[in-house]
């Protein structure tokens, strides 16, 4: 009693909030020398996102070329309230660190609505360099709606009202402020000229129908497949390669070939499982596979000269390739490994490839409406080539999957079916996006929503059937 009479009352704790703290940590960084960015991104209503991601990008060298690298994905979240010392998205200030001697640019922004939709528009929205010491304000950054699912980002240069902002939280800050020399992001037009974000908001009828017709295209490679792509238990497959280090036709093949290798490894992982091989093993094999296959990423294209980089990754892909086939031997496993990939497969597999390469076209194509027909005539040869391989290619991994379960004939009649549908519904939604985009409004387009309609029902029916036969095959 007498000691606890004798101590003296504990101090009260200070606290600050998050809000608050991300101003302090500001400037202690810019006190220190350090390079800082701050943007404002606004939602086209208040309450159209519940939270909002901008992603940073910088641009990296790798001793070979340079390459932009993700460099930080910001959050911010929207408040069902506003209390004190919190602020609503579009009056959040987002802060970022910069290295000094970097180039940067803001590449992709999200929106998450609160009926967990999410839209992602991957562009060139802002590039700029750092100042060290000093807030470099890259801009504001307001939300508009294309179409369903498309939202466009349009950036703009409001120093006052930044200044006014943050002076209110931070005085210190205000001084630090200056705006960046921004490079903001423009689309270029057949007649030579550049479109603005505010010109494709302008034109938004035109716009939304050209960006929906990309983002289905760009989907297709990456969203189709993932229909029969297997989840592998421990053991991830993932080869993350940054969109900008690779050109179009680059990134749609290298988004086709990781699905079938995924395809692949589901595969090989089972029939080592089914051979009486113990699940450790094939997960060893696995991991062995993997350090191939990361190698042979890493190993430059089409050089013409021996440079150390190359010669290293080389080296690199000899050592994974050897380390692989001295445990294919030791485990006697190249009995088992690889015969469910026959020749038709590979082949289906590769006209889908090379059908991607020109797709790619399609996807970096602008438009106005002084844009010739001929254009439009290629773009829709392209995609009558493209969508039959693609349902080829399908139709044959479709089977192999049900033939690996034992799934019964009215299964696999039933499936291939669906598939031959749902090619002859994505070929006039296609064919019918094509014609919109350059001609009339896509919304007035019956047949269109009607094609998209029947399309989509059709994959719902793949999705369950394909389940469905997967419980099987795990049942038995």
């Amino acid at each position: 009693m007498t000691g606890c009479e004798a101590s003296a009352p504990p101090e009260p704790t200070k606290t600050v909030s998050k809000y608050a703290q991300q101003f302090i940590d500001a400037e202690a960084k810019l006190a220190a020398g350090d390079a800082m960015g701050v943007l404002y991104i606004h939602p086209m209503r208040k309450r159209a996102c519940n939270t909002m991601q901008v992603r940073i990008s910088r641009k990296d060298y790798n001793g070979l070329e340079y390459n932009w690298e993700i460099a930080d994905i910001l959050d911010v979240q929207e408040e069902s309230s506003a209390p004190v010392d919190r602020r609503n998205i579009g009056t959040h200030p987002v802060f970022f660190e910069m290295d000094q001697d970097s180039l940067y640019r803001i590449d992709a922004v999200s929106c998450t609505a609160y009926s967990k939709d999410v839209t992602v528009q991957y562009q060139n929205f802002a590039q700029f360099k750092p100042t060290p010491g000093r807030l470099s304000y890259v801009g504001d950054f307001t939300q508009s709606r294309l179409a369903d699912g498309v939202d466009i980002y349009v950036p703009s240069l409001k120093l006052s009202d930044a200044q006014l902002a943050i002076e209110r939280d931070s005085p210190a800050l205000k001084s630090l402020l200056i705006e960046a020399d921004v490079e903001t992001f423009s689309f270029d037009n057949f007649d030579g000229t550049s479109v603005s974000a505010q010109q494709i908001v302008d034109n938004v009828e035109r716009s939304g129908d050209y960006f929906t017709l990309k983002q289905t295209l760009e989907s297709q490679a990456d969203e189709a497949l993932a229909t029969f792509l297997g989840y592998l238990p421990d053991v991830t497959t993932s080869m993350v390669a940054p969109r900008e280090t690779l050109k179009m036709e680059e990134l749609l093949t290298y988004n086709l070939d990781l699905a079938f290798f995924r395809q692949d490894i589901r595969e090989d992982f089972h029939e080592l499982l089914e051979a009486g091989k113990p699940f450790d093993l094939a997960r060893e094999y696995i991991y062995n596979r993997l350090d191939v296959v990361n190698a042979e990423r890493k190993v430059p294209k089409g050089l013409k000269f021996q440079t150390q980089a190359y010669k290293e990754a080389k080296r690199n892909l000899d050592g994974a390739e050897i380390s692989y086939e001295r445990f294919l031997k030791k485990q006697r496993l190249g009995n088992i490994i690889g015969k469910t990939l026959t020749k038709d497969r590979l082949n289906a597999r590769e006209a889908w490839r090379s059908e991607l390469t020109e797709v790619a076209f399609v996807l970096n194509v602008s438009f106005s409406n002084r844009t010739p027909d001929s254009v439009r005539e290629r773009i829709q040869a392209i995609m009558t080539a493209y969508t039959p391989a693609k349902y080829k290619s399908l139709q044959i991994e479709f089977a192999a999957a049900a033939d690996r379960v034992n799934a019964p004939q009215v299964q696999k009649r039933r499936l291939k079916r669906l598939l031959a549908s749902a090619e002859e519904e994505e070929a006039i939604l296609l064919q019918e996006l094509i014609a919109s985009f350059m001609s009339e409004n896509l919304q007035e387009n019956e047949d269109y929503h009607l094609a998209r309609q029947r399309f989509e029902r059709n994959w719902g029916d793949i999705m369950r059937l394909r389940h469905e036969m997967r419980s099987q095959g795990s049942a038995e």
